[in-house]
């Protein structure tokens, strides 16, 4: 039981033997604090604000990309860092997650919605060390957290990922889906399809890869292209049917990699667009790439240091 008391002005009354009972706000009045007050039924969620702990964001200033103390169209999370593209994961024998996640959402003006971006997978090792691989998701900017949660799990970080729709994933590993295929996935992790990747697990030297994946919102299917070694274009996904996912009309990109102390590679994004036609019809970039002579409007250079606003990092 809870303690006694008295009325004013008389003694107090004292309870012998009495138990401790710390539901009791006279016993435990640490609880008072913790005490939420009663919902009329009318309660609604108040979005957080401000660059979340551990993320960096980055918006065009000058037409160079710079990273800034407040909230803005590009966030980085976990190891992300931005010199030669979007860095994900470097080469390194340790435990990586990194993520991009683009905050502008995109409204198709039909049915699909197409996603393009290019990456880079190197590694100096042997062949049985590279990975983990990275993945490319539509995430629903109506869901809670979803551009401030980047806990996910799994070998790309991709798992649990809040407000995660499905995702695209490159497996250089075998742990995400097969080694060297690319992979269909739901934001539950169920593999829908996947297909062999029309190049190497690593990229070559100096080059990007180009990935362009289509999805038809109306009829729910997805059609994914990678260039080969080459860099020509080659279907490996078509029309695949994927059922019990609906991806709404408005959507935000993310991208994500991963590497731990066995399988590591230094992972690259850049490029990353939504488009609902075509290249012509681009919407969002978020491509760093070096100005043309005499131009002083191009974006920052690969492997040019990011200015910070405030001269602070923005973590």
């Amino acid at each position: 039981m809870g303690c006694g008391g008295s009325e004013e002005g008389e003694n107090e009354v004292v309870v012998e033997n009495h138990e401790y009972d710390p539901n009791c706000p006279i016993c435990n009045p640490s609880i008072l604090n913790k005490q939420q007050p009663p919902s009329d039924g009318n309660h609604e969620h108040v979005a957080a604000t401000g660059v979340p702990e551990g993320c960096t964001d980055y918006q065009v200033k000058d037409g160079e990309l710079v990273a800034v103390p407040h909230e803005a169209d590009w966030r980085c999370a976990g190891c992300t860092t931005v010199h030669y593209g979007f860095e994900l994961t470097q080469d390194k024998p340790d435990q990586q997650v990194g993520h991009l996640l683009c905050r502008v959402p995109f409204e198709t003006s039909g049915s699909d919605i197409i996603v393009s971006f290019e990456y880079v997978l190197e590694h100096e090792g042997p062949d049985d060390s590279i990975g983990e691989g990275l993945c490319v998701y539509l995430v629903d900017p109506k869901q809670t957290d979803w551009d401030r949660h980047f806990d996910g799990s799994g070998p790309t970080g991709f798992l649990g990922k809040k407000g995660t729709i499905i995702g695209v994933g490159i497996d250089a590993a075998g742990n995400f889906a097969s080694k060297n295929h690319c992979a269909l996935k739901t934001a539950g992790g169920n593999t829908l399809t996947e297909a062999q990747m029309p190049g190497a697990p690593k990229t070559p030297d100096g080059e990007w890869r180009r990935v362009k994946i289509r999805f038809d919102i109306e009829e729910n299917k997805c059609d994914v292209k990678v260039a080969d070694d080459e860099g020509k274009m080659k279907k490996i996904i078509d029309d695949c049917k994927f059922e019990g996912v609906t991806i709404p009309n408005q959507v935000c990109v993310g991208v994500c990699a991963g590497s731990n102390s066995d399988r590591h590679a230094h992972i690259c994004v850049n490029d990353l667009t939504l488009m609902d036609v075509d290249d012509d019809h681009i919407e969002e970039t978020g491509h760093v790439e070096e100005p043309e002579s005499g131009s002083d409007d191009g974006d920052i250079a690969a492997g040019d240091d990011i200015e910070e606003e405030g001269g602070e990092d923005a973590a």
